[in-house]
């Protein structure tokens, strides 16, 4: 099974720390930030497709220089694709469902647990959501009764929120949902 990390942003936000350096290879605790998400990866999940575009030479060489015990691919982008551009772009190094995740999220998340729901559901997509505070500092989620997804709001005001979930950056994905995307 595959993972599809989405590392090709800018880090605009983490900036002057990101004018030399890749965002995911940030140090926490003296490790890169991306070495956490790989190391919660479940045991089935063999392979990491790395959706790279900004300083994707220091991730490219953070990657052959140590060994995560996954299988490390690094799938350059032509240019910032954004996060369904990024997915449709790695389409030819997956091979079955497979888990895409935002490479600058640490979090509590059990992954196993997501992709058992999500096989359970016989969904097509699970998206993990987060509740927050101030919703309109986030794009927030209008869910319905049994959980499906019905749309996304851009930072509404309070008032407007549907719901204070937010998507938290992993998803478990079956094949098919590749259709759906544009290439480019």
């Amino acid at each position: 099974m595959e993972a599809v990390i989405l590392a090709g942003g800018f880090g605009t936000r983490l900036a002057p720390l990101t004018y030399t350096r890749a965002k995911s290879l940030l140090p926490i605790l003296n490790k890169p930030m991306i070495l956490y998400l790989i190391e919660s990866l479940p045991s089935e999940v063999d392979t990491v497709v790395l959706a790279v575009n900004y300083r994707k030479d220091q991730i490219e060489r953070y990657f052959k220089e140590n060994d995560v015990g996954k299988k490390i691919v690094v799938n350059d982008e032509p240019k910032p694709l954004g996060t369904g551009g990024a997915v449709k772009f790695a389409e030819k190094h997956l091979t079955g469902s497979f888990v895409v995740l935002n490479s600058d999220i640490i979090s509590s998340l059990n992954l196993e647990d997501m992709m058992r729901f999500h096989r359970r559901m016989n969904a097509v997509t699970t998206i993990s959501l987060w509740p927050v505070e101030n919703v309109s500092e986030f794009g927030v989620v209008e869910i319905q009764g049994d959980g499906r997804i019905t749309s996304f709001i851009e930072k509404p005001k309070p008032e407007d929120a549907p719901s204070n979930l937010i998507n938290a950056g992993a998803y478990c994905l079956e094949p098919v949902v590749l259709d759906y995307i544009e290439t480019g």
